[in-house]
């Protein structure tokens, strides 16, 4: 393991995984030291004997404990398997109550120029850059940029892209009190937009508020059509055009309803129709047994 900190500098870790196995590791225990301050950073989870593995990374907060915001809760992601030039994100937003960051990582041995592209709701877009040091990691506080409101023009897609031909990982960590449901959620963008995204889950029912977040980051209006699959093997659709350069948010209980069966558990199918490429994104917020909290992932494309 290659922890690249925020301050430039790289920490190394070795461990063996036996075979057919699995291995836990506590990333405090190295980067954390008695009277050091907390350590930012990204890393590269590598095997060195050619075998193949699988990496992912949870995660456990009590976000600003110690202020009057006490949001606890944990998020994952599996790794990404390789740098890109680009990740594109279709949730994100700095409506009051939600925090949304970008991590940045840089593996290479070169500075990375970077350039975000805000999509908003309201249609309009913009632009911020940065630079990441070479091994390393850089974090973006977006409501800083963007700034705080309650209204369209803070609910955003994103576009994190590398403009000196580097390749970096992009995470959007989000943390949250969604109506009284406090906790965070994580993901990896997108490599490259596409025009169908697939999800597997999805509830409606009591305690559960899911949504799905479109990006449109091409120049021509995407026609998306939404097909529900329930467990009650009946199907549901919705149509919704998304403007060029922006992004549009589903509320899936508007068409569904809410209920305790079958009927409003359902997967789905997110797909273009007039030949754009988009991307789309499923986060939901629950209180599942007094646990609240939130979950997000970006849609399979094949």
């Amino acid at each position: 393991l290659t922890y690249m900190k925020s301050d430039g500098n790289t920490v190394k870790q070795d461990i063996g995984v036996p075979a057919h196995s699995r291995t836990t590791v506590h990333p405090a225990d190295m980067l954390v030291m008695p009277g050091a301050a907390f350590a930012d950073f990204s890393t590269i989870v590598q095997c060195t004997n050619g075998q193949g593995i699988i990496a992912e990374r949870p995660m456990y907060f009590d976000y600003n404990g110690s202020s009057n915001l006490d949001w606890t809760g944990g998020h994952d992601v599996v790794g990404a398997t390789e740098p890109a030039s680009a990740f594109y994100f279709a949730e994100g937003t700095t409506r009051p109550d939600f925090d949304t960051y970008f991590c940045i990582a840089n593996p290479g041995g070169a500075g990375a120029s970077i350039r975000i592209t805000y999509m908003k709701a309201d249609g309009t877009t913009q632009v911020q850059n940065t630079f990441v040091a070479a091994h390393s990691r850089a974090t973006i506080a977006v409501d800083s940029i963007v700034g705080v409101g309650d209204d369209a023009a803070h609910d955003f897609s994103s576009k994190v892209e590398c403009t000196n031909g580097q390749g970096i990982i992009a995470e959007r960590p989000m943390y949250f009190d969604y109506n009284g449901w406090n906790g965070g959620h994580d993901v990896v963008g997108a490599v490259a937009p596409a025009p169908a995204f697939y999800f597997a889950e999805g509830s409606c029912r009591p305690g559960f508020d899911p949504y799905l977040s479109i990006q449109n980051p091409q120049g021509t209006a995407a026609e998306v059509a939404v097909t529900y699959m329930k467990g009650d093997g009946t199907t549901a659709f919705q149509f919704i055009g998304v403007p060029a350069f922006s992004r549009a948010t589903l509320h899936p209980s508007d068409v569904l309803g809410v209920g305790n069966d079958a009927a409003h558990d359902f997967s789905c199918e997110v797909q273009c129709t007039n030949g754009q490429q988009i991307v789309a994104e499923r986060p939901m917020y629950f209180n599942y047994n007094g646990w609240t909290g939130g979950s997000d992932t970006v849609g399979y494309s094949p």
